[in-house]
């Protein structure tokens, strides 16, 4: 982090012979120029030699050579992170997003330079995502800057091996081609997951362009309308082509840079203004999608049998998995606990009801598993069969976890603009489940554990309606913890009443620890003699944060408002509570 609090990354550079220093900082200067946003910004540099006393001379020699490179910190980490397990669930407009900005970095690096810029080590790790996932390739012309030889000497062959064309590999060929066969392996990984290159040479090219077209159509037939479908499948069939022909032996043969992107854009001009569409059995464009119904079988294979590895966490309703749908799709599958006197076809009757909820700050409820299996368990010292209800719900997957993880976590950086947008839009959220539909949804287990992020940290909130899937006796026998009663508002814990000003509670306490963190309101209620003493402390916090020196008054009064806002929330007197809508309101008028 440089002294102004803008953050950096640092990549220290081992084994290099030290290049020439006047041409290292002119080839310096050259790249510190580039301006493009498909390329990782480089801000600094620092050549350091390290000396030590020989005694057996009696004089300074020089012992080796320090040297790291200062570049732009892009928030989201390497693209090799995002999609190493099952794709991580990117959609197929996020993958082609991701491929064309990647191929727009090398255009712009081949082409709109006074010459041209050769990476020569393009791979999952050297492309990093910003919050909105727009791809940066970093580590570009470092040939410029250290040479040919510690260019070979840095490309490790563990983990790059995979990214060299042949001609390399057998000649030690370093040509304009090179990057075009990486670009080849990057897009297959992309469309196909990590093992896809891996694919490609065991089995006929044909072939696995078959498999990876047709799995992509089932997943693309499952959301989109037949008229969208056939255009995004075209793109599918020619970015898997593209792929292909940059991986082609003879390296004269393959595509250059600007092909390759008048292709994408051909695709682009067909598809026009006929974006994906999702759609609805009866062949209307809506948002909503008819969920499936599935086996416990399905589950089991979709999550390895319910593996511990791939347990992703416990509450008072169940356990959740990750799970992989047939697609490649990541999904998280919650697997709940026995809950007696509440029959199947309630539950499928209710559940087809919240299936319908939609919203963009509501996690999708995409399948369910409501059927009843023979067990043998032990009873008075035998063993008997017993018929078990097994339910579980497949939800979608979010790549960001949970709020609370992130608000955990001092490190995350999150300024206050990136906290309000959060508190915002999961008051939006839970406007939707108390006035979007004819008979309200109540959460009555709000909490930052049921908030999740995608992956540009947009909360959606989980677990909604579970109450009304589940007797009302089971949706609160497991909830004596203290980190849950923390959010019961006390006319439920003290005469178990239930409205919506429940909800508007919980909401309260998590405003607050997003604001002043997760003790935040422990510190209120035990700490401060008054409401304006705790504001006062909060205000103080944020002004000594080191990322927050220029903030602005405005700001500072941004957040007095949402704190005070927050403590209406949490008066004990629920009748003193605004509703969900005012808070919205309230919330709209600040800026």
């Amino acid at each position: 982090m440089f002294q102004n609090g803008e953050e950096i990354a640092v990549k220290a550079l081992h084994n290099i012979t030290c290049p020439d220093e006047k041409e290292f900082h002119k080839e310096f200067d050259n790249l510190k120029r580039l301006q493009h946003r498909n390329i990782v910004k480089l801000v600094g540099f620092c050549i350091e030699s390290e000396y030590k006393l020989v005694a057996c001379e009696g004089k300074l020699t020089d012992d080796r050579i320090h040297m790291a490179l200062c570049f732009e910190y892009v928030h989201n980490g390497t693209l090799s992170m995002l999609i190493s397990d099952a794709n991580a669930g990117f959609d197929w407009h996020t993958r082609y997003r991701i491929i064309k900005g990647i191929c727009e970095g090398i255009k712009y690096l081949r082409e709109r330079l006074e010459y041209p810029i050769m990476h020569f080590n393009l791979k999952l790790d050297n492309i990093l995502l910003d919050q909105n996932i727009v791809p940066k390739i970093a580590d570009f012309g470092l040939i410029n800057l250290l040479g040919q030889e510690n260019i070979r000497r840095k490309m490790n062959p563990v983990s790059t091996c995979a990214y060299w064309p042949p001609e390399y590999i057998n000649h030690g060929i370093l040509s304009e081609e090179f990057d075009i066969f990486s670009l080849g392996v990057i897009i297959i990984q992309i469309i196909a997951g990590h093992q896809g290159y891996t694919r490609v040479g065991d089995m006929a090219r044909y072939k696995f362009f078959k498999h990876v077209h047709e799995t992509w159509r089932k997943r693309l037939c499952e959301t989109v309308n037949q008229e969208s479908l056939e255009v995004l499948n075209n793109q599918v069939k020619r970015c898997i082509e593209l792929a292909l022909k940059c991986l082609i032996s003879n390296r004269k043969e393959r595509p250059t840079i600007l092909d390759i992107i008048s292709n994408l854009k051909e695709t682009e001009t067909m598809i026009g203004d006929r974006g994906p569409q999702i759609k609805q059995a009866s062949g209307e464009v809506s948002r909503y999608m008819e969920p499936k119904a599935m086996t416990f079988q399905e589950l089991k294979r979709m999550t390895c049998d319910f593996a511990k590895e791939r347990l992703l966490g416990r509450g008072g309703y169940g356990m959740v998995y990750k799970g992989v749908l047939e697609n490649g799709e990541a999904v998280a599958v919650k697997k709940l606990y026995s809950q007696p006197g509440f029959d199947g076809d309630q539950f499928k009757n209710e559940l087809l009801n919240l299936m319908r909820v939609q919203h963009q700050n509501i996690i999708r409820l995409v399948g369910y598993c409501s059927e009843k299996r023979d067990r043998v368990v032990e009873h008075e010292g035998k063993l008997v069969v017993a018929s078990m209800e097994e339910k579980a719900l497949c939800l979608e997957y979010m790549q960001g976890g949970t709020l609370e993880e992130l608000i955990s976590d001092e490190s995350c950086g999150l300024d206050w603009k990136a906290r309000y947008k959060i508190i915002k839009r999961t008051c939006q959220g839970l406007k939707y489940l108390h006035t979007g539909s004819k008979d309200p949804i109540y959460h009555l287990d709000l909490k930052p554990t049921n908030i999740l992020l995608d992956q540009h940290w947009v909360p959606k909130i989980g677990d909604f309606g579970l109450s009304r899937l589940l007797s009302s006796t089971g949706t609160f026998v497991t909830q004596t913890n203290s980190g849950t009663l923390v959010y019961m508002p006390p006319e439920y814990t003290h005469g178990q009443q239930i409205s919506s000003k429940f909800d508007v509670f919980s909401l309260g306490v998590i405003i607050i620890q997003i604001i002043a963190g997760l003790d935040g309101y422990y510190n209120y209620k035990c700490l401060y003699k008054s409401s304006q003493e705790f504001i006062a402390n909060v205000i103080e916090n944020w002004c000594k944060r080191v990322e927050e020196k220029t903030m602005s008054a405005v700001a500072l009064l941004d957040i007095e408002e949402c704190i005070k806002i927050a403590l209406r929330c949490v008066e004990e007197n629920r009748a003193k509570r605004p509703t969900i809508t005012q808070i919205v309101e309230e919330l709209n008028m600040i800026s």
